[in-house]
């Protein structure tokens, strides 16, 4: 059986990571990039476009950014967001890049629960914790101290924060879900995907 990254669509959709992170230019006509990774992915926008091209949609569907496929049972969706997060556009994206991939794969959710991970990278200076979203992560009454009791404790016991109401889709659609920022996205993830 061939792997899913040998997948046509997959492979006729090749692309950088630095370019599936371009964001669209600014008044100044500015092209700006979430990394510099020349790490080769999946452009999922273009697996999108393809795989909607003969169907006749009336509305195009939203989707991830990226795909990297390390093998078939650790695979991660990548979402760049270096403005404000919509957090109802993030869920569309989910909702249908996870529509899009099995019917392409031909496996079901329980597959992607067990393989594949989401990741959405953010630019943290655009979107600072809430006090909503600290009371959602703390399940708790919200004070200032309990908080950063809470912070000390997550980085003591090294669980990571997931931020933008998308907790409920670890264990339900993803094996996974991380929400960080460009710079952490590079140490953890870059720095063992290129070495």
């Amino acid at each position: 059986m061939n792997e899913i990254k040998d997948i046509t669509i997959f492979q006729n959709n090749s692309s950088t990571l630095k370019e599936t992170s371009k964001d669209t230019p600014d008044m100044n006509g500015s092209i700006n990039y979430m990394t510099e990774s020349m790490l080769t992915v999946i452009n999922f926008d273009n697996v999108k476009l393809e795989y909607t091209k003969n169907l006749s949609v009336p509305e195009t569907p939203k989707s991830n950014d990226a795909l990297y496929i390390i093998n078939d049972s650790e695979m991660y969706f990548i979402e760049f967001k270096s403005g404000f997060v919509d957090r109802f556009n993030v869920r569309l994206k989910i909702f249908d890049s996870l529509l899009i991939i099995t019917d392409i794969i031909k496996k079901g959710i329980c597959f992607t629960r067990k393989n594949l991970n989401y990741i959405l990278v953010y630019n943290i200076d655009r979107n600072k914790l809430t006090e909503k979203e600290k009371a959602e992560i703390t399940q708790l009454q919200t004070s200032q101290s309990m908080n950063r009791f809470i912070k000390t404790m997550e980085k003591r016991s090294g669980e990571s924060i997931i931020r933008f109401t998308l907790k409920r889709f670890k264990t339900l659609y993803f094996k996974d879900v991380f929400t960080v920022d460009k710079n952490e996205f590079e140490k953890k993830f870059l720095n063992n995907w290129e070495n």
